[in-house]
């Protein structure tokens, strides 16, 4: 499903009485009356603290939002992060056994739809984003630790089949789960399609497309279809002039 129908689609079903022209704005600007609509046997809604403990949430958190329609779905929610007022989701599941967590320190705009049942999606803890708009149809997400994701990120699997006309066949079926490992650094406006996967200590370039699993650690990705373009590197999250700065100070202590 095209990703700007899925969040119309998810914001026209999350608002009240607002006018069809609000629909248009993006969900992460939107102020939206905080809203769970559960439908189904066995859903389950958790605030997981830092030390393992969880209950289940039975009171509306500012800046979550869900729709959940089918049966045994579980939605994990790190206390520290829902309670941080830094945190924005806009969840939407469809079907059985689907399973979200969000852990310690996730903070940012996230617009998540599960369709078709036994989908999985997580997010690692003190994982950062501007907004990320995912579509996942019966298929594995998981970001890892220490990430930092900017905005307008693109993330989906095929919810429509692809035919051979001879065979049959279904020629885009795919089990693979994507992956982005830790400390990963997504510029703006990227898009992971399935089968992708991003290695620790990556970096993917601003509108870079990846569609394909990377094994490389320490790389930076770019273009379209992403591909190695720099190997032996990681990132730092402080600006370039502080960075350098504290360098430049470490290595006259050293001398």
């Amino acid at each position: 499903m095209n990703l700007k129908l899925m969040r119309y689609r998810i914001l026209s079903r999350l608002t009240f009485g607002k006018k069809r022209k609000h629909y248009k704005n993006r969900l992460c600007q939107e102020k939206l009356k905080n809203k769970y609509e559960v439908s189904g046997n066995g859903n389950k809604i958790f605030l997981v603290s830092s030390d393992g403990s969880m209950e289940e949430a039975h009171n509306r958190l500012s800046g979550i939002n869900i729709i959940i329609a089918g049966s045994n779905n579980r939605v994990f929610l790190s206390r520290e992060a829902a309670e941080s007022k830094m945190l924005n989701i806009n969840l939407q599941m469809e079907g059985d056994d689907n399973y979200f967590k969000i852990a310690d320190f996730v903070r940012g705009n996230w617009n998540i739809a599960q369709y078709g049942g036994n989908n999985y999606f997580s997010v690692g803890e003190n994982t950062r984003c501007g907004e990320v708009n995912a579509a996942l149809h019966s298929n594995r997400f998981e970001i890892g630790q220490d990430c930092m994701i900017s905005s307008s990120e693109e993330l989906w699997t095929d919810g429509h089949s692809i035919i051979d006309n001879g065979s049959k066949e279904i020629l885009n079926y795919s089990e693979t789960p994507i992956i982005i490992g830790n400390h990963v650094w997504l510029g703006r406006r990227c898009t992971l399609t399935k089968r992708a996967q991003i290695p620790d200590n990556c970096i993917v370039g601003i509108g870079s497309v990846v569609t394909r699993a990377f094994k490389e650690q320490n790389c930076i990705l770019a273009g379209n279809p992403a591909k190695i373009v720099k190997r032996n590197v990681n990132w730092d999250g402080r600006r370039p002039a502080d960075y350098k700065a504290d360098f430049e100070k470490t290595a006259d202590l050293a001398a």
